[in-house]
């Protein structure tokens, strides 16, 4: 991996936090062999900057036989580890039976998973297909391939525990696909059916191109304890999850990755989220379609405070299912009816400057009034002229 940071580092508040986090990382990893963190000065080596088309900072890469990437995951030392780790590895694991399939099936978010016959005539082209698919991606995906007697017939598929497996279809010209094809496959479905999104994937999933369907939380309602989800936002994401699998019909019945289903912190996103017409009211589900700048948002059932004790926590864990169980069915509903095509979308409208210096003192109102009337009136001194001033200049004049 290596990080690109700027050398004004006392003017670069990102590169200052991001640096120590780079040492501990390189502490940790100091026993892993092949393995180096570089911290290099884009400003001085500019053919680095140029060569990867690096124009913001700091900037991640990775580089492993010759394949350079760039990071986008979180920014702390566990997931530098575990990125760093995975890196490391074997691009893929061999499977060996139905049983070890799905046993490791269980402890992957998600895989993609070659399945081929032992005595397949293109056997040996289709493995030389996966291994430089997972050369490329192994780094952040996890590929599978299995080749025993219980294969029967080629497949490669993308699967996830609880879901549907999505199936590359092969052309029909061609019993090896080309590698831009299978890639493009991997990319395409490169997610869990239902994501967390924060700042490292927004970006990736929004370039997708597809609808997006969120579930707008307070991680810490109800809660006192911070730095982790509430028990409310951990059932509410649970809920979601059990709607997405009952309400996203999967292929070939229906193209369900036209939908990015993801929850996310609406109270760290708020800013982003109240022009989309989420404001305090959360939970909310919002669909948000980014290609065309349109959007549907639509506030959930909030948790009575009947169900708090003097700690501000769920009293009984009935009170939480029940309270889940209402979610699931709403959100369930709403997925169904943006699927027939019956939710109606409005379209975003960019707002003038006039308008957005308006907009957080309509939100603030009354207390904008404190520091909108002090600005106005110095403004009206500033323009209107002092008729005590004008008169002594008259004067002298005269």
């Amino acid at each position: 991996m290596i990080p690109i940071k700027c050398s004004c580092i006392i003017r670069c508040g990102h590169c200052q936090k991001l640096s120590p986090v780079l040492d501990q990382v390189a502490e940790a990893l100091k026993d892993q062999p092949n393995t180096y963190i570089a911290k290099i000065d884009a400003t001085v080596y500019k053919n680095i900057s140029h060569e990867h088309n690096i124009k913001s900072f700091p900037t991640l890469l990775y580089a492993k036989d010759g394949v350079v990437g760039r990071y986008e995951g979180a920014r702390n030392k566990e997931a530098f580890v575990t990125f760093m780790t995975r890196l490391a590895k074997t691009t893929y694991h061999t499977i060996t039976s139905v049983e070890e399939l799905n046993e490791k099936i269980k402890t992957l978010p998600f895989a993609f998973v070659l399945s081929l016959p032992e005595a397949h005539t293109e056997k040996e082209s289709w493995l030389k297909l996966f291994a430089d698919i997972a050369s490329r991606l192994h780094m952040k995906i996890d590929f599978l391939v299995q080749s025993h007697a219980d294969v029967k017939e080629l497949s490669f598929q993308k699967m996830e525990t609880g879901r549907s497996s999505i199936s590359f279809t092969l052309p029909l010209d061609s019993n090896v696909p080309s590698l831009e094809a299978l890639e493009s496959f991997v990319l395409r479905f490169n997610r869990q059916l239902v994501t967390e999104i924060d700042n490292h994937n927004f970006k990736p999933l929004a370039s997708l191109n597809h609808p997006l369907c969120l579930l707008v939380l307070d991680y810490q309602q109800h809660t006192t304890i911070t730095g982790s989800p509430s028990p409310v936002a951990m059932a509410l994401t649970n809920a979601f999850d059990r709607a997405a699998s009952q309400a996203v019909i999967p292929p070939p019945e229906h193209a369900w990755d036209d939908l990015v289903l993801g929850h996310v912190d609406g109270v760290k996103w708020r800013t982003f989220f109240r022009q989309y017409g989420v404001e305090s009211s959360l939970p909310s589900l919002l669909f948000l379609n980014l290609t065309i700048e349109a959007y549907a948002p639509f506030p959930l059932p909030q948790l009575s405070s009947n169900g708090m004790d003097h700690h501000n926590q769920i009293t009984t864990e009935e009170q939480l299912e029940l309270y889940a169980s209402s979610i699931e069915s709403e959100v369930t509903k709403l997925i169904q009816e943006y699927q027939a095509g019956q939710i109606e979308m409005k379209i975003f409208k960019k707002l003038s400057k006039f308008d957005r210096l308006l907009r957080p003192l309509r939100h603030y109102y009354p207390w904008s009034l404190f520091f909108a009337i002090p600005f106005v009136v110095t403004v009206i001194a500033l323009i209107v002229p002092n008729p005590t001033t004008s008169k002594r200049k008259t004067n002298k004049i005269d």
